[in-house]
């Protein structure tokens, strides 16, 4: 069993498989739960805030970046924190008026979007990547790291010196 484990192919099939079970199981609790993540920034101290959230939900994780006026109800949050509910319970914080969206792209659960709204001073880009699109390449490429037989090293042979004419 230790001999199976020897070089680097091996053990980089290893991980990519433990990150590709990782992210299966966040795939699996999308479709239950959805997770956000949000680091607010202010630039400059008195600027508007910034907003970048990472969030699980429904087949996909994003990206979403927020700018918004201070006093807002938006700019709540002064730190980084986490938020957790039953993606049918609150489906209204991510409906969104679609005809101030402008998609960039929409396909195959790939979304990037941006909306924005000069008199309330807000703005949104949203970036979506669907589990999928890495799930199946991970998977795939711990397969072949896996199970492909390393090389058989060759024995380097020794240079020996060039024999001199005549003898």
């Amino acid at each position: 069993m230790g001999e199976f484990f020897k070089g680097w192919r091996r053990k980089l099939g290893v991980m990519t498989m433990l990150l590709a079970c990782v992210l299966l199981a966040a795939w699996v609790r999308s479709q239950i739960t959805v997770d956000v993540v949000r680091l607010p920034f202010q630039y400059p101290k008195s600027g508007p805030v910034t907003i970048d959230s990472i969030i699980s939900r429904t087949n996909s994780v994003s990206w979403t970046r927020t700018r918004r006026v201070e006093g807002s109800r938006l700019t709540s949050d002064t730190g980084l924190s986490y938020h957790e509910w039953r993606s049918y319970s609150n489906s209204k914080y991510f409906e969104r008026d679609l005809s101030k969206m402008r998609w960039w792209v929409h396909w195959l659960g790939f979304h990037v979007w941006d909306l924005q709204i000069p008199h309330h001073e807000y703005s949104e880009v949203h970036v979506a990547i669907p589990y999928w699109s890495i799930v199946l390449p991970l998977t795939l490429l711990s397969a072949y790291l896996l199970l492909v037989k390393p090389r058989v090293a060759q024995p380097k042979c020794a240079i020996e010196p060039i024999p001199a004419k005549g003898a």
